[in-house]
């Protein structure tokens, strides 16, 4: 225990003391780092170019032919208020639940999973309470429906 209490009281307050004192001059260590820094520039500077930079530079630049990023079908400068032309005569408005079966209803209407509705080409897909998705006929991607509530 003695032990114990004598590395504590070491730790607390010799060994910091003896940290200062070593510590070198703040001004000569920022000398030494410039002078490290401009040496690092004129070798970097001086040296060729590897064949295999050289490549990746020209190939950042060159067009892709398969582009990882998003491109989107949506008129993003479309004003805010207006819905898409297919999508302008569809209004989920309500979504019930009777036992097992979920049910929505679109235009006033009720459908359940797998039925086809009113305006030709569309399917129910998937409904939950806060949005229905639709298969559509002409197009590869599925269309949803958000809720819509009457205020």
């Amino acid at each position: 225990m003695v032990g114990a209490v004598l590395y504590g009281v070491y730790s607390l307050f010799i060994e910091p003391r003896l940290k200062k004192a070593k510590a070198p001059a703040a001004s000569k260590n920022k000398a030494q780092i410039e002078e490290f820094v401009g040496q690092v520039t004129q070798s970097i500077a001086g040296k060729a170019q590897s064949k295999g930079g050289a490549y990746t530079l020209s190939q950042a630049e060159a067009d892709w032919e398969k582009d990882p990023f998003l491109k989107s079908e949506v008129d993003f400068n479309a004003p805010k208020d207006e819905k898409p032309a297919n999508l302008a005569n569809l209004t989920y408005s309500g979504f019930l639940k009777m036992g097992k079966r979920d049910m929505a209803i679109i235009n006033g209407m009720e459908y359940e999973v797998g039925e086809e509705l009113e305006e030709p080409g569309y399917t129910i897909k998937k409904i939950t309470p806060t949005k229905v998705v639709l298969d559509v006929a002409e197009r590869k991607k599925d269309l949803v429906l958000l809720l819509t509530e009457n205020e």
